[in-house]
């Protein structure tokens, strides 16, 4: 089966992508902010959510460890990578 992971930021971005992504039917199997674990499985089988601290999400994406992110614009010029694309602002 096909999978898709999603690195997101903890903290206030994690508050305002956890509505978003609800919205799409994807609901963590766990609360992000008592879980002590760094994947956390969703309601949708294939997607699963990587918990991170901001400046660590564009490095799971640039290595693959993580499909697809939501970061904070900040985070995303501090790496510096020009090969992350940046395709929406929420």
């Amino acid at each position: 089966m096909p999978t898709l992971t999603l690195a997101l930021s903890k903290g206030r971005i994690l508050d305002e992508t956890l509505p978003l992504l609800a919205l799409a039917g994807i609901v963590p199997a766990e609360d992000p902010e008592t879980s002590r674990k760094l994947i956390l499985p969703t309601n949708r089988p294939g997607v699963s959510l990587v918990m991170l601290r901001a400046t660590d999400v564009p490095c799971y994406v640039q290595y693959e460890a993580s499909d697809s992110r939501v970061a904070g614009k900040d985070d995303l010029q501090d790496h510096g990578d020009a090969s992350l694309f940046k395709p929406l602002d929420l």
